[in-house]
């Protein structure tokens, strides 16, 4: 009996400490939309917002640092979900780009609008904005899933962004005006064959992993959501 409670007491201390692991954030209303351009650094609708950042990799260095500096800006209107990007580089000649997101550079989302750590979905671009998404159902995305949003990018200097607009309507949620969501970021470095995530995520798992992913406070939603869907154009087996 002494060996089972203790054991029960070593599972639920490991359960807290994975918990506690998890990254914790605040949504901010915007005063405006931002202009969908990808130039995040000079849209003052993105001034005043605390990024997400210090991001951790997945592979090949678990638990390190990432690399190369990333930061997420999340926010809303009335009507849609913003979200800015910055991807950092110290050498932007080294980005890899493609019309294939899976042999290049990318960033990608997970929502779990839920909270249920079991299904949600999932928006990504790369540095030439292409656009791709999916529901995420026990850790594997379906890419036949789609539905309405737009992304635009921009390579500078300094690395490449991205922003996306993706409208309430296309999203699917719970009852509440305001909400916390589960939400996951990871960045892909094809030189460095990297990812790394906002929410930690250990290698032998993905992205895709919900229960893993950080949560995201104040999320002020419309009533009534309605899921538009569309057929989706991208169809392979693994990303991230």
């Amino acid at each position: 009996m002494a060996g089972v409670l203790a054991a029960l007491i070593a599972a639920g201390a490991n359960a807290a400490a994975t918990d506690d692991a998890r990254r914790r954030g605040q949504a901010t209303h915007l005063a405006e939309a931002p202009t969908l351009d990808g130039n995040v650094a000079g849209d003052t609708a993105w001034e005043d917002i605390q990024p997400f950042t210090e991001f951790t990799q997945m592979r090949p260095d678990a638990g390190a640092p990432a690399s190369e500096r990333t930061e997420v800006f999340f926010g809303l209107t009335d009507d849609a979900l913003h979200v800015g990007v910055i991807c950092h580089e110290t050498d932007p000649a080294n980005i890899i780009a493609s019309n294939d997101p899976f042999l290049s550079d990318s960033f990608i989302m997970v929502l779990d609008a839920f909270g249920t750590g079991r299904a949600g979905m999932l928006f990504g671009t790369n540095p030439v904005g292409v656009e791709y998404d999916g529901q995420v159902t026990r850790e594997f995305p379906d890419w036949n899933w789609s539905t309405l949003w737009e992304v635009r990018t921009r390579r500078h200097d300094g690395g490449w962004s991205a922003e996306f607009e993706i409208p309430f309507q296309s999203l699917r949620y719970g009852a509440g005006d305001e909400q916390t969501w589960r939400v996951n970021f990871a960045r892909e470095i094809r030189r460095n064959n990297e990812t790394s995530t906002w929410s930690p995520v250990p290698r032998q798992f993905s992205v895709f992993r919900l229960a893993l992913a950080g949560r995201i406070d104040g999320v002020r939603v419309p009533p009534g959501a309605a899921s538009a869907r569309v057929s989706g154009a991208t169809t392979t087996s693994a990303l991230i």
